[in-house]
């Protein structure tokens, strides 16, 4: 099976990165799981989505995905000493990137214990997003509590197919005013190494804190984004008294602004948006969480289709590569609650961290928000030194938000 890649995917561009576009969900999962039944799901799973096990054909009849010649998935098992075993695992793989000429973009990791395993499915965002992960690993699930069981292949359509006309106008319009240039892989180099190592720390909120804040939300007419979006910005402001006005970035799904929606296809289907908030000292959190859901829903479809990685991806000629610059203090990937089933015959599962994406420079800080099973969870990537602190000065900012009405 092949898939056209955009001239944006040329080989030359996408074998060249020069840091890892790996990402990670991270499920706890009790019950048996033997190897080879892990072994045999995944082979079925990559026939249900098949971009899950691409690589990348170079001048084989065109440039494009195919799954023709490609490895089978591999999978690494050892053994789980502990509950925070995963995190060493994550934090190690998502900094490793994908082989792009052989295959496939996806890799399993199973921390095995005697009655709980903790299963890292690591992605890489040519051929995904988050929401594209999630039903990777439910269907991994089905798949394990039943040898027999086999799923409707569900082959990705081109994104360029699936854009609205008048947008697929307004793409046309930028892209014929971008120069067609070699792609120059020295714009993707960091100016600078990171400072710091990758960390990941991971939090959680319990059944009732979780309750509590989505109740107080739709109080306040903002959504939980929003509420994030406030607590994780006013440290920032913090840390900088004088610069006040801080800026998040938040991905969107666009799977509902498309023609044909894909559904359950596996696939990248987001944009990206940047807002800015005031935090000046003094102001009322909600009021920015306020403005936060203001700005995220004054967002336009021009805006949200015209974007670099749309453009990449729809483009029949390579594009110049934008250079690597991060221009808001974090990003915010919420996948919000994960409506999946918490048991697969004699499989339970119990948690869900992620999508955990690798950051590349010292200001490039990402939270991963899921909720599953009644309980809000996160991972905040970075390699910024004081990440500890902003992460417990958001909790602080969401425990006093809770806390501002009787």
């Amino acid at each position: 099976m092949q898939f056209k890649l955009s001239g944006a995917q040329s080989p030359l561009l996408v074998s060249g990165l020069p840091f890892s576009l790996a990402f990670t969900v991270a499920a706890r999962i009790h019950g048996p799981l033997a190897p080879e039944k892990l072994n045999g799901a995944l082979e079925r799973l990559r026939r249900r989505h098949p971009l899950i096990a691409v690589r990348i054909a170079a001048g084989e009849g065109g440039d494009c995905f195919t799954t023709v010649g490609v490895p089978p998935i591999p999978v690494r098992v050892t053994e789980r000493a502990s509950n925070d075993d995963w995190l060493r695992e994550v934090e190690r793989e998502i900094a490793i990137p994908f082989d792009y000429r052989v295959g496939p973009f996806f890799r399993c990791i199973d921390l095995r214990g005697r009655d709980t395993s903790d299963l890292i499915l690591v992605f890489d965002h040519i051929t995904a997003d988050g929401r594209s992960s999630i039903y990777a690993l439910r269907d991994l699930l089905r798949l394990l509590a039943d040898d027999s069981l086999e799923l409707d292949p569900l082959p990705p359509p081109r994104l360029a197919d699936l854009i609205p006309p008048p947008m697929l106008g307004k793409i046309a319009e930028v892209i014929s005013a971008e120069p067609g240039i070699t792609p120059d892989m020295n714009v993707w180099h960091p100016e600078a190494a990171p400072a710091q190592p990758l960390r990941v720390i991971p939090f959680a909120f319990d059944e009732n804190e979780t309750a509590v804040l989505v109740s107080r939300c739709r109080v306040e007419g903002v959504t939980v984004q929003a509420a994030l979006c406030a607590a994780f910005a006013l440290p920032f402001a913090e840390r900088q008294p004088d610069v006040p006005f801080r800026y998040v970035e938040t991905p969107v799904d666009i799977r509902p602004r498309l023609t044909r929606p894909p559904g359950e296809v596996f696939g990248n289907y987001i944009s990206l948006a940047r807002i800015g908030l005031d935090c000046s000292s003094g102001r009322d959190s909600w009021e920015i969480a306020r403005e936060a859901r203001r700005a995220i829903a004054a967002v336009t479809d021009e805006q949200l289709f015209t974007i670099p990685i749309i453009l990449m991806a729809v483009a029949e000629r390579p594009l110049s590569a934008p250079p690597i610059n991060v221009i808001y203090d974090l990003s915010i990937s919420n996948l919000g609650r994960i409506d999946i089933p918490d048991q697969y015959g004699p499989l339970h599962l119990e948690s869900i961290f992620g999508p955990t994406l690798n950051v590349s420079l010292p200001g490039h800080r990402i939270l991963a928000v899921t909720t599953f099973g009644g309980r809000m969870r996160c991972t905040f990537a970075s390699r910024d030194p004081e990440a500890a602190q902003i992460v417990r000065r958001a909790r602080e900012w969401i425990a006093v938000m809770l806390k501002s009405k009787d």
